[in-house]
């Protein structure tokens, strides 16, 4: 649960801006966006920092946003390729995100600030020599404080945007 539109949940996903999506992800190091496929549609390269034992990632990948007619924002992903980002063995470890989704959907609520059901699904090859066991333990800790941050990110996010909107009318917050 987290207090906030689904829509400012979900912009967090939609930015380019590096500070913001180190709040609420902290191995991210840098990326951009190579093709706009669509509205819709695009594909990015991202690169992830080298967190002993782990050496630094990168991915590219096709994500897909979408509005649901109740208001749930999905954004979805997978791995892509593409001519611009063949693979850097010498800098980076290509992982692929086999599947991928985050789906910020408004919860129905008597409250009069608005709440979003997070739920975020990942499937992912990190590739590399690391044994799966070692990566499973990463993630299943990782995973629970990676939805706390977004959860954080969201509502701090939502906080400054009802400031914005009061002081445009002339509300003191």
């Amino acid at each position: 649960l987290i207090k906030a539109e689904p829509e400012t949940v979900a912009d967090l996903f939609r930015t380019a801006d590096v500070k913001t999506i180190q709040k609420y992800n902290p191995v991210y190091a840098s990326g951009y966006d190579i093709a706009q496929v669509d509205a819709n549609t695009k594909v990015s390269w991202a690169s992830t920092k080298g967190i002993f034992p782990f050496q630094a990632r990168d991915f590219v990948t096709t994500i897909q946003y979408d509005t649901q007619r109740n208001g749930t924002q999905l954004i979805l992903n997978h791995a892509a390729e593409h001519p611009s980002c063949p693979p850097m063995p010498k800098s980076f470890v290509r992982a692929k995100i086999l599947a991928g989704a985050q789906a910020c959907k408004p919860r129905q609520t008597d409250s009069v600030s608005p709440e979003t059901d997070f739920t975020f699904v990942q499937h992912v090859d990190m590739a590399g020599k690391l044994p799966a066991w070692l990566l499973n333990m990463v993630t299943s800790v990782d995973a629970p404080n990676f939805v706390r941050r977004v959860r954080k990110c969201s509502e701090e996010q939502a906080g400054i945007m009802g400031r914005k909107r009061g002081q445009r009318r002339g509300i003191s917050l």
